[in-house]
């Protein structure tokens, strides 16, 4: 069997709202990492591995943090729960980009 490479990881905080595709309310989160595969964010709520999830990335420039670039939709589902207990308090989740697509401000 082949080794496929895991897709480069960007450690870049950043602003993460998502929710199940069941519920219409949203969740704000922090980014701790993403990768064109998937983001690990502190969802502050443990969620069932399989989930299917909506979630917006708030992209910043690295000289303003503070700003917002552009904001990328993405529907994916979760694939991995750290829970509460093992990260300080904080439920992390890992998912999965199926779909993303790119919204600007203009």
């Amino acid at each position: 069997m082949a080794h496929i490479p895991r897709a480069q990881r960007f450690d870049a905080p950043m602003r993460v709202r998502w929710r199940t595709r069941q519920t219409p309310e949203w969740f704000e989160a922090v980014g701790l990492n993403a990768s064109r595969t998937g983001v690990l964010f502190q969802a502050g709520r443990v969620v069932p591995v399989g989930t299917e999830i909506e979630l917006t990335l708030a992209l910043a420039w690295e000289a303003a943090p503070w700003i917002d670039v552009a904001d990328v939709n993405c529907v994916g589902r979760v694939v991995r729960v750290e829970t509460p207990g093992a990260t300080n308090g904080v439920a992390v989740v890992a998912a999965s980009i199926d779909q993303y697509s790119l919204a600007r401000d203009s």
